[in-house]
């Protein structure tokens, strides 16, 4: 087969090598199986399912997993996605090569396609019949009851993982040998958990930092204190050698300097970063006080960062302005923290547009503030944003975190998921290393079924130090809900060495259940996190009641409903009141609404209807708790342990239709062990 040239390279689908001029790009060959068959079919648009079928062989690949591909070779070609000269996408639909080849009439009848790296591609039918024959799966692309919810831990996502961290887009074609450079350079960056060294402290510098305050109400101000909080977040945890603690929102109106030193210390922190925001001298201006404290010795030492005074922020270049007054607050920090730490590169994704800008904070404070089941005024907000600055991947994954929640929390039309796929894919093809939509992709895979793909895919991301607490709790969901509770425990207790607040966060949703599934109440009690969220509360009262203290679940479930009652853990909080209260007619009720409401728009999440089968059981309607927990392992959550050892399922243990789930639930869980060699975690 002849080699295919455009612009100074040759491409040469027998040696799936590809050169510039007389120098070879280094190229990983499925990466160059991809620029073949895009370069071959360039007379058409190629969609991403036949690139699973050809050059992936029908294996289970995400959305995220093509576009970090397309990247790659981007990135290779020195091409560029907004501008492109090579591949273009059409969002929709697939992608094309629109380069001009050299010598069309030598490639213009070319053989079928046939992967190099692992043989031909196999004879399949379509993207439908690769599933659970093989795997025990459900496809990810087969239809629109594939694409379910966003995850509760995402609610405040973007803040957690930061707003801004992308991949840097080539302006110009790279030397071939950068991107050898730059893996050898993350590969040998320290690992954030390695052992400390011999002066007692890790080889990371830990910072804390606490949310900046405003020094008055006025929602004005807020917004800036928020805005200030984010931004420097975003950047100092993309320093290497740097490991900061997300803003505990829960906790930011406390300043007393013993609080400060608890709260680094729990945070496993060496210093903190605080702050306060008030209004300056002139009514268009604002005065920043930023401190660095340190507590070693007992003692708390504070460097003064300031005061700092800029414009009220109400254009795009006083956006700019403020950007700036932030890089150098954050070279000051790097600067008294330690030599050998150097600021991160310049990140061209950073937010360019005011108001667009705007819009986007004041959506992602609405749902800090609880408003994930109001989604409706958010995504409002977030699409305002996007019609201004279409290229700001954060709103993308807020929006699609917005569309998900209006069905997990709302109960609202199954179209929402199709529509927070399209954002995701849009926030993937503007920054495919971004870590956010991947995390809310790997749910929407756990929740349809697909947990054995989204575990996989947990264990083959690489993260740099500051991502390594969301991949962790990523595949602690995955263990979680495929039963493997006591290596999910094991993983959680990694989790929490690296960030001890993961599950403090105000931004973090996540509840660690394992832990309440283990029957450990009393430490499960003790890792929630003190949320006023419907999610948290009914969870605590669910403990509380295990532990048989009914007076004090009933005080904590009684403000779940009312503050939110359209929230479906709103609504399993009013139900479990009822059977505190021997109102068993009333809780079953409410279980049957849910239950008919969740049926009718075809939800997938089998472990939301576990809950439901355990509410049944406490209302003595036993068939109706077996047929839901059929239904939960059909949708694909399998735990043998936690259904042998539930106190809840007490009653119907005994059952054969008990038996016959929990043989099925065995036998998936036996099969994800002998796939990814664990040990199976069954009941002795």
């Amino acid at each position: 087969m002849s080699d295919l040239l455009f612009d100074g390279f040759t491409l040469s689908p027998e040696k799936l090598s590809l050169r510039l001029d007389d120098t070879e790009i280094k190229l990983e060959p499925r990466l160059t199986e991809l620029l073949v068959y895009l370069v071959q079919h360039r007379d058409r648009v190629v969609g991403k399912d036949e690139l699973i079928e050809t050059v992936w062989q029908g294996r289970f690949v995400g959305d995220s997993a093509i576009s970090r591909a397309i990247y790659e070779v981007r990135r290779a070609l020195g091409d560029d996605s907004k501008r492109p000269q090579y591949l273009r996408t059409v969002h929709g639909r697939g992608y094309q090569f629109i380069g001009e080849l050299e010598n069309p009439s030598e490639s213009a009848a070319l053989p079928a396609f046939e992967s190099s790296v692992n043989g031909p591609a196999p004879a399949v039918s379509g993207p439908s019949e690769r599933s659970a024959a093989a795997e025990g799966q459900t496809p990810l692309l087969a239809g629109r009851d594939d694409r379910r919810r966003a995850l509760p831990w995402l609610l405040g996502l973007l803040l957690v993982v930061g707003v801004s961290s992308f991949a840097l887009r080539p302006k110009d074609r790279p030397d071939p040998g950068s991107q050898a450079r730059e893996v050898h350079t993350r590969a040998a960056a320290p690992d954030p958990l390695e052992p400390e060294g011999e002066s007692g402290r890790s080889a990371h510098v830990r910072l804390a930092l606490s949310p900046i305050l405003a020094s008055e109400h006025a929602p004005d101000l807020q917004l800036v204190a928020f805005s200030l909080t984010d931004l420097l977040y975003q950047r100092l945890r993309e320093t290497p050698g740097l490991v900061v603690r997300a803003p505990t929102y829960g906790d930011g109106e406390s300043r007393s300097m013993e609080s400060l030193a608890t709260y680094v210390e729990e945070a496993g922190a060496e210093q903190l970063l605080i702050g306060v925001l008030e209004r300056g001298d002139r009514p268009d201006t604002l005065r920043i006080e930023l401190e660095l404290v340190d507590f070693e010795g007992g003692r708390a030492l504070t460097t003064p960062l300031g005061p700092l005074t800029l414009r009220t922020p109400a254009s795009s270049q006083d956006l700019e302005e403020f950007l700036a007054l932030r890089d150098a607050v954050v070279d000051r920090v790097l600067d008294i923290l330690g030599s050998a730490l150097l600021p991160p590169a310049e990140d061209p994704s950073r937010p360019r547009s005011y108001a667009a800008y705007r819009l986007f904070l004041l959506a992602h404070q609405a749902v800090f503030d609880g408003g994930f089941c109001d989604s409706s005024g958010v995504i409002e907000l977030v699409e305002r944003s996007l019609e201004i600055d279409p290229e700001y991947p954060p709103a993308w994954t807020l929006l699609a975190i917005a569309h998900a929640n209006q069905v997990w929390a709302c109960g609202a039309s199954a179209e929402n998921y199709d529509q927070a796929r399209q954002a995701i894919e849009r926030a993937v093809d503007l920054a495919p290393t971004y870590i956010a939509p991947w995390l809310v992709e790997s749910v929407i895979l756990i929740e349809t079924g697909n947990v054995e793909l989204a575990y996989e895919r947990s264990l083959e991301y690489v993260p740099d130090h500051s991502e390594e607490a969301d991949v962790l709790g990523s595949r602690i969901y995955s263990l979680r809900y495929s039963g493997f509770l006591n290596e999910a425990k094991a993983t959680m207790q990694t989790l929490l060495a690296f960030d001890p607040l993961y599950y403090a966060r105000g931004a973090s949703g996540e509840s660690p259940n394992t832990l309440l599934y283990l029957g450990e109440y009393e430490d499960f009690l003790a890792t929630l996190p003190p949320s006023d969220a419907a999610m948290h509360l009914y969870y605590r009262g669910l403990a509380e009641f295990l532990l048989d203290r009914p007076e004090r679940a009933r005080e904590v479930l009684e403000p779940a409903f009312r503050t939110n009652p359209a929230a479906i853990f709103a609504r399993y909080a009013q139900a479990l009141l009822a059977i505190l209260d021997q109102d068993l007619e009333g809780a079953t009720l409410i279980v049957d609404q849910i239950v008919r409401q969740r049926d009718q728009l075809e939800a997938t999440d089998g472990e939301m209807s576990y809950k439901e089968a355990q509410l049944y059981v406490l209302c003595h309607e036993y068939d109706k708790a077996l047929k839901r927990l059929e239904e939960s392992l059909n949708q694909g959550y399998f735990s043998p342990r936690y259904m042998a050892q539930d106190p809840l399922l007490r009653a119907v243990r005994d059952h054969p239709r008990f038996v016959e789930v929990w043989n099925r639930a065995v036998e998936r869980h036996v099969a994800f062990a002998r796939r990814f060699g664990l040990d199976p975690d069954l009941p002795s």
